[in-house]
């Protein structure tokens, strides 16, 4: 049986024989695993990295290790510059879905960064409520080494990197990529696929339930334009948001951590209070206008999430294809791992 990926429905949609299903499990288990594949060789490349720069550099290689400059270093050169192109090429040959592409305006694009704004506040709310909830249980704190890594990092690196290479090789990933393949079998289908896999892509507690929403949002976004462009914009602005403003206020906030109740707020310590009270005013008034964006977009019923399908699988068969494959058993085997050993420490 052939289809035309993307052109008109067939009348016979709703047939689905063994082949389809074969094919259509083959997709989804080749997309997951070569995202764990994807994360596999930039580790493997890193420790390479390491093992030939102390071979030949020595001391001056360890001191470079030890530098703020390194993570974001050896998360260009070793996992987007080596490891993305692999991805690309192992998951490029699968048929992929074509729809139409359509615009965003300004002011939805607006809209949907409010949202975004709020996603991020009470995700990272509810992320610090568990972590704060399962570390006491275990003893210890779980620290946020991906915070941790950024406030030890130049500014401009941060912006490098986190803020505009990160988001772009993302999107290239999760939704041009893989929402493009996975549309096949439903819009739908991709954008929740695609969200959960960003969440748990990030291999830790703290990320986890904001990156997979904000997966959902971005995900929406490009399943109803098919361009890049906008998720990535919205991804590059939340990131921007989300690091930057608290890195430049980073002294200020340090200084007023020192504050005790004899502490006289004048001077310097009263310009820090006006900047990270400004500060935080403005992030939570985003996130409510965009709580309240989100509230009148539901009641209004104008939220449209695309569903078109080409190939439809059965209800009896989507746990077989969508769950129960190799690809996706071995993605959650991997980035569950990394949550556990970054919640013990390890």
């Amino acid at each position: 049986m052939e289809y035309n990926i993307g052109g008109d429905f067939l009348n016979h949609l709703e047939v689905f024989d063994r082949k389809d299903k074969k094919q259509a499990v083959k997709v989804v288990s080749r997309t997951n695993a070569s995202i764990v594949c994807f994360c596999l060789i930039g580790s493997l490349v890193i420790v390479l990295f390491q093992l030939l720069g102390s071979l030949i550099f020595g001391e001056k290689f360890e001191a470079f290790a030890n530098s703020p400059y390194y993570p974001f270093i050896m998360q260009v050169v070793c996992v987007y510059l080596v490891a993305f192109p692999l991805l690309y090429l192992m998951i490029k040959s699968l048929p992929k879905a074509e729809r139409k592409e359509s615009d965003l305006d300004l002011g939805e694009l607006g809209y949907i960064f409010l949202v975004c704004q709020s996603i991020t506040i009470v995700g990272s709310l509810i992320s610090s409520w568990l972590t704060d909830f399962i570390g006491g249980i275990l003893g210890h704190e779980i620290a946020d080494t991906t915070s941790d890594i950024i406030r030890e990092t130049p500014i401009w690196l941060v912006i490098l990197v986190a803020v505009i290479i990160g988001p772009i090789v993302e999107e290239l990933i999760f939704r041009k990529l893989m929402i493009d393949r996975l549309s096949v079998y439903g819009d739908r289908v991709a954008i929740v696929i695609t969200a959960v896999t960003f969440g748990l892509f990030h291999g830790n507690l703290y990320q986890l339930f904001y990156a997979t929403a904000l997966g959902l949002v971005f995900g929406y976004v490009y399943a109803r334009t098919r361009r890049i462009i906008y998720s990535t914009a919205l991804h590059i602005i939340i990131n921007f948001v989300g690091t930057v403003p608290a890195l430049l206020l980073t002294d200020s906030i340090n200084r007023l951590s020192e504050v005790t109740e004899e502490t006289v707020i004048e001077g310097q310590l009263a310009i820090d209070m006006l900047l990270v009270s400004g500060y935080s005013l403005l992030h939570y008034g985003l996130a409510i206008a965009g709580v309240a964006v989100l509230v009148i977009a539901i009641k209004n019923n104008v939220i449209d999430v695309p569903n078109e399908c080409d190939i439809s699988v059965p209800a009896k068969h989507r746990f077989r294809v969508f769950f129960f494959n190799f690809g996706t058993i071995l993605f959650l085997l991997y980035t569950i791992a990394e949550c556990v050993l970054s919640v013990i420490g390890l």
